[in-house]
């Protein structure tokens, strides 16, 4: 941040912090909980997680600097912090509103998410910045599996990738989601080489950013990018992709999408011959576990078929 811009931010601040002893903190709290924000992601490089936990209680009062550090971070004006006029009400109007359309998606119910998403979209407080790119990222996803329309899918994504408030050096972690999805649908619709050039972009863009080293959005990347390369028969890059992928749900001690992974890395070491029958059985093994272990038992099943048509070779 701009020296010039953090005086401005300082000036206002000690003018502002005698009339809002717990304002601060129950606001930053409203946006991380409706952003999805978590506080260990809001602390990041800034402070730790206990004293934003401390913050949120009322029981600290932050600097000048890292209030206008927090206020960015989560998009807004650091005046709306301070401004007890400001209507709670609509943030957690906003709120429910996102999380019906986030618990849709995972039940990968699109019918549903598409009907929340144009009953919204005109509603004033979705017209704004990131609102709208969020309701567009989803019509976008939505009308690729309900109608198999790519064209439209990417117009909505192009559409709301153009809404970020970032620059191109700095994108947000929507936006990179959103550049995900596209990927996805190139993919799906057997546009592998377009998907390619997308995962390409996308996993630089992420390696710069400050904020994903641990996140799942990189675990959901280095998995879609491997199918992708094992799609177009480049085996040696989907295992490498693959084995990224588990390394960071190690290191995060994590198992989001590690049967996927595992799986993953399973075919792709039998494909590219660097994996006898013993050593691919390990890992389908693992997979198998890991998705009985979810209760995904469509995908504990697939691995089935795949361990029983290797043992008979």
């Amino acid at each position: 941040m701009k020296n010039g811009k953090m005086y401005s931010y300082t000036n206002i601040y000690w003018e502002m912090v005698a009339v809002n002893e717990m304002g601060i903190g129950k606001k930053l709290k409203e946006l991380r909980t409706f952003f999805g924000v978590s506080q260990q992601e809001l602390c990041s490089g800034l402070c730790t997680q206990g004293y934003i936990s401390k913050l949120e209680q009322g029981l600290v009062h932050p600097s000048a600097d890292l209030t206008a550090e927090l206020a960015e971070r989560l998009g807004v004006d650091i005046q709306y912090l301070f401004d007890a006029s400001a209507d709670i009400s609509k943030v957690n109007y906003l709120y429910t509103v996102m999380e019906s359309i986030a618990a849709s998606m995972d039940r990968t119910d699109y019918k549903a998410v598409l009907a929340t998403v144009e009953a919204e979209e005109n509603h004033p407080e979705f017209q704004k910045g990131t609102l709208r790119q969020y309701l567009l990222w989803r019509k976008g996803i939505c009308l690729y599996h309900i109608r198999d329309d790519v064209s439209e899918a990417v117009r909505c994504l192009d559409e709301a990738a153009a809404l970020t408030p970032a620059t191109r050096k700095n994108p947000t972690v929507q936006d990179l989601d959103i550049m995900l999805s596209k990927a996805i649908i190139f993919s799906m619709a057997d546009r592998q080489v377009q998907a390619e050039n997308v995962y390409r972009r996308l996993l630089h863009a992420a390696r710069r950013h400050p904020y994903l080293p641990k996140s799942s959005l990189l675990v959901r990347l280095y998995y879609n990018y491997s199918k992708n390369q094992f799609e177009q028969d480049k085996w040696k890059e989907s295992l490498e992709l693959a084995g990224r992928g588990i390394q960071l749900c190690h290191q995060t001690e994590s198992m989001y999408m590690l049967g996927e992974l595992y799986f993953q890395y399973g075919q792709s070491g039998r494909e590219s011959d660097r994996f006898g029958k013993e050593e691919t059985k390990e890992y389908y093994e693992k997979a198998k576990f890991l998705f009985q272990l979810r209760g995904n038992h469509f995908f504990a099943d697939v691995v089935s078929e795949e361990l029983a048509e290797l043992l008979e070779e």
